[in-house]
């Protein structure tokens, strides 16, 4: 027909593929929107051209060539898989992540995971209307970590991580607890038996984490010092790495070497785990049950015989509110007193950084400035 215009051709959409030798792997390439955009870490060509095939479906449909936006859930799941369970997650870890990741699903774990940034302070705001800001900020981290995991998958499954931007919530300081040498004294005067005697002297004197201590075996006694270069986990499994994933020997003073002595003198022979379980010498106590079983009525035996002697009750009471934990705040104030130097009190503790011990314990250090003065006049 004369004057007609002739039907516009469509453009057949400009999408490749090829094998990036670098990698080892094949990568597609497509323009769209006057953009070159690609895709990489596909293991074979078939997989890379079927790819190819898709995108061009889709762009010819008015589609975007992107894979289908994935959810937060989706995202804590391969967060899951790719990180949690393969191994360098402890079990106590992994049960926390576990707490974090239901948090996270039953919250927002529905909504798109190409989400700005304000909306994810605004789910914070909301997280802490129901949880404290600490739990928040918990949560918000295992979020992020997720984020970051798709991230930096080969290809990406996502193009930011919008939880970075999200300032954390303030949270409140709990005072720090550290037992008076009182009353660590009626803990030693109280101690039911020689095995909790000798775990006393240990934690109050060396300072070893809770996991590090039901760790030692009979081997790291080295006479005048403790190696501490492994932990026990919660399922009395041994794990041969610390928190920090450094080892790290710590010197005891004279009155732990006469407790592991005098300890020794029960034991039938030196081997295997130095607190061992009741049913496997092989293996370490369960620490979790050790203190609901031993530690809870021990404090109240020992504030019960301080209160009768008449002690304070800054002395009793506080043995009822005593964590085991807590005395490895009462070995850096030994430490402080005794006139070691911080950088041993870090060294010792076996802290990630000097920053850590600063930050913890540098009231305990504080020294007189007019003693300095006229010690260097």
């Amino acid at each position: 027909m004369a004057g007609s215009q002739p039907t516009p051709r469509a453009r057949r959409p400009k999408v490749s593929t090829y094998y990036r030798e670098s990698r080892g792997t094949w990568s597609v390439r497509y323009w769209e929107h006057g953009r070159r955009l690609e895709e990489t870490g596909y293991e074979t060509e078939d997989e890379a051209e079927d790819r190819a095939d898709e995108i061009r479906q889709r762009l010819r449909q008015g589609l975007s060539g992107a894979r289908t936006p994935r959810t937060i859930g989706e995202l804590i799941a391969h967060w899951w898989d790719t990180y949690v369970t393969t191994g360098s997650v402890t079990r106590s870890g992994r049960e926390t992540y576990q707490i974090d990741a239901a948090r996270i699903l039953a919250t927002i774990g529905l909504e798109q995971a190409a989400q700005p940034t304000a909306r994810f302070r605004l789910w914070l705001d909301e997280l802490a209307q129901s949880h404290s800001p600490r739990t928040a900020n918990k949560t918000l981290t295992a979020l992020s970590s997720a984020y970051q995991r798709a991230l930096e998958h080969d290809p990406p499954l996502v193009e930011t991580n919008p939880c970075r931007g999200v300032k954390r919530l303030p949270e409140q300081v709990q005072p720090m607890v550290i037992p008076t040498p009182r009353q660590v004294v009626w803990l030693e005067r109280t101690a039911p038996s020689e095995r909790a005697y000798c775990l006393l002297m240990i934690a109050s004197r060396c300072g070893p984490r809770q996991s590090e201590l039901f760790a030692l075996e009979w081997g790291h006694d080295l006479g005048d010092a403790l190696h501490f270069g492994q932990v026990a986990e919660r399922g009395r499994e041994i794990r041969k790495s610390t928190k920090t994933r450094h080892s790290r020997r710590v010197p005891i003073p004279p009155s732990v070497r006469e407790a592991l002595d005098w300890y020794a003198n029960t034991i039938p022979r030196r081997r295997g785990m130095l607190f061992p379980s009741p049913t496997d010498p092989q293996r370490p106590a369960d620490r979790s049950a050790w203190v609901k079983v031993y530690w809870y009525p021990w404090r109240r035996h020992a504030a019960w015989h301080a209160a009768a002697a008449g002690e304070g009750e800054h002395v009793w009471g506080g043995l009822l509110e005593l964590h085991w934990k807590h005395l490895r705040h009462h070995y850096a104030s030994r430490l402080a007193s005794a006139r070691a130097t911080i950088l041993q009190c870090s060294r010792w503790m076996g802290h990630s950084s000097f920053a850590t011990t600063d930050k913890r314990y540098s009231f305990l250090f504080d020294e007189d400035e007019a003693h300095v003065m006229a010690a260097i006049d």
